[in-house]
C-alpha cells in the first residue's frame, strides 16, 4: 500500500524539475501522478535495494544485534553510511562524538545533519573513499566539539550494501600536548621574550591552529580561545586565499624546511597588517608548522 505522506509530483512537474525530484527520492520514495491517481513511484537504488531483499529475517534481526554489542564494546567511534550518504550504523562512541543520539541520526544524510562539512577536507576524503572505492586515512577538526582533533580512517564496504565505514578516535588533547612539548623544545618561546613584536604560532598540514601563544594574540588580535582548533585561512586576506597561499607555502616549507617572505595577515578586526614572516618545518615535528611573524623593519 502506498504511504499517503509519501512526496507527489505530477508528471509535468517530474519531467520539469527531475533534480528535485532526486533529491527527494534519497529521502523517501516519490510518488509521480498523472490526472490525480497516483501511477508511478521513484525511489533510491537502497531503498529498491531493500524491496528486493525483501524482509529481514529473525537471523538477520539476531546477526545484527550480536554486530552492535561488539561495535558498541570498541574504544573507538564507528559509523557507516550507506550510498546516498545515508547513515545507517553508529556505535556508542560515535554518538559522544557526534553529540547525538544514534536513533536521531540513522537515516538522516551525513551533510544535512552536519553542513558544516561541506567543502571541508574531510569531506574531499570521505568523497575519495565513497566515489573511488579508496581507503584514506586523515586528521580533522571535530564537527561538533571546538578544539577537539579527530583521526579518521574511512573504507569501502562490501557490495550489496555498499557505502564507507568509518573508524575515528580523539587526538586533540594528545596533539596539543605534544607540539607544546615541541615547541618548549625548541627554545622558540624564550627566544620571543627577547624580541618584542615578534610572534609565533603552530599549525598542522590541515591548516588548524593547534598552538596560539600570547605573542601571536598581541599580534594579530584573536585569542587561543577563538581560534585554537580553526583553521588558519582567516588569517588571510582574501587575494591571498584565491591564490592558495596558505597551501603553498606549506608546499614550499616542505621542500625546503621553511619559507621566508613579506606577507599581510589579518588582525581579528579585519584591518591587514603587513608582517615579515618566516614558516618553519621542523625535521622533528613531520607534519606540523611554526609562523614567525615580526613587523618588517
Amino acid at each position: 500500500m502506498i504511504d499517503p505522506r509519501e512526496p507527489r509530483l505530477t508528471a509535468a512537474e517530474a519531467t520539469r524539475n527531475f533534480g528535485r525530484v532526486r533529491e527527494l527520492a534519497i529521502r523517501a520514495p516519490v510518488v509521480v501522478t498523472h490526472h490525480g491517481r497516483d501511477k508511478l513511484a521513484i525511489l533510491s537504488m537502497r531503498d529498491y535495494a531493500t524491496l528486493q531483499a525483501g524482509p529481514e529475517s529473525p537471523g538477520d534481526t539476531v546477526q545484527r544485534q550480536k554486530l552492535m554489542l561488539i561495535l558498541d564494546g570498541i574504544s573507538e567511534g564507528y559509523v557507516s553510511l550507506d550510498p546516498e550518504w545515508r547513515y545507517v550504523t553508529i556505535n556508542r562512541v560515535a554518538e559522544l562524538f557526534l553529540g547525538q543520539p544514534r536513533e536521531a541520526l540513522i537515516g538522516r544524510i551525513l551533510p544535512e545533519a552536519f553542513p558544516q562539512i561541506r567543502g571541508t577536507r574531510a569531506e574531499a576524503q570521505l568523497r575519495r573513499a565513497m566515489d573511488h572505492g579508496e581507503e584514506v586515512s586523515f586528521d580533522w577538526g571535530s564537527l561538533v566539539h571546538r578544539g577537539r582533533r579527530l583521526h579518521a580512517r574511512a573504507f569501502p564496504l562490501p557490495a550489496p550494501s555498499g557505502g564507507i565505514g568509518i573508524l575515528f578516535s580523539n587526538l586533540g588533547a594528545t596533539e596539543r600536548l605534544e607540539t607544546q612539548e615541541r615547541l618548549q623544545r625548541t627554545g622558540l618561546r624564550h627566544l620571543l621574550a627577547e624580541l618584542p613584536g615578534w610572534a609565533v604560532f603552530a599549525y598542522d598540514g590541515d591548516g588548524t591552529v593547534m598552538q596560539w601563544p600570547e605573542s601571536a594574540a598581541s599580534v594579530l588580535g584573536w585569542t587561543e580561545a577563538e581560534i585554537l582548533g580553526q583553521s588558519i585561512e582567516p588569517l588571510f586576506t582574501a587575494k591571498d586565499r584565491a591564490a592558495g597561499r596558505p597551501w603553498s607555502e606549506m608546499s614550499a616549507a616542505r621542500r625546503d624546511g621553511r619559507s621566508d617572505d613579506r606577507i599581510a595577515l589579518l588582525h581579528r578586526d579585519g584591518a591587514e597588517i603587513p608582517l615579515r614572516s618566516i614558516l618553519l618545518a621542523p625535521p622533528d615535528c613531520p607534519g606540523d608548522f611554526l609562523r614567525i611573524v615580526t613587523p618588517p623593519a
